[in-house]
């Protein structure tokens, strides 16, 4: 799919004209580091052609290559290009201002962007992983519960008093 969106965005009729690009869950069937690299791709056909893309995701490897992405230009335009060397290429990089995110909270539309990171907000890529997160923490301290119980549990029983039998 994206080799065929490459090669049609770059060779196309329509150098000029602005097209629209809908991608829904690009992340499927992806490992993170192939997710970054479409992320990528898509900083690519954008910074040459202009497309834009309407991209839906349940990723959070999507939305933090594209924080990347973003932080990357701006960097790049306080600091210089010089300064991504070695990290990333300009032609990689996406301006905040051209992003759109947004999440849906009770049937209505919320803009999950934060002005003051110039960032895709943290709190919802992170949000799943405290989640996981948290539940896993409470697995792993059940888990120490029980095996620290069943320790103190031991250790009574061995120090009871038991009978002693002799051998001569």
């Amino acid at each position: 799919m994206l080799l065929v969106m490459l090669t049609w965005s770059l060779e196309s009729g329509f150098p000029d004209e602005r097209v629209m690009l809908f991608i829904e869950e690009p992340e499927a069937h992806l490992f993170p580091v192939s997710q970054k690299h479409v992320v990528s791709l898509f900083g690519l056909i954008y910074n040459n052609t202009q497309h834009g893309y309407v991209i839906t995701t349940h990723s959070p490897y999507i939305l933090t290559a594209i924080n990347n992405m973003i932080l990357a230009k701006d960097i790049a335009t306080q600091y210089g290009e010089d300064s991504l060397q070695g990290i990333m290429e300009l032609q990689f990089t996406i301006a905040y201002e051209d992003v759109r995110a947004y999440t849906i909270e009770d049937g209505v539309l919320v803009s999950i962007r934060d002005n003051n990171t110039r960032l895709i907000g943290e709190n919802v890529i992170d949000s799943v992983s405290d989640e996981f997160g948290a539940d896993f923490d409470a697995l792993v301290n059940l888990q120490a519960g029980i095996r620290c119980q069943s320790v103190n549990q031991r250790k009574n029983y061995e120090s009871r008093e038991s009978p002693r039998i002799g051998f001569a």
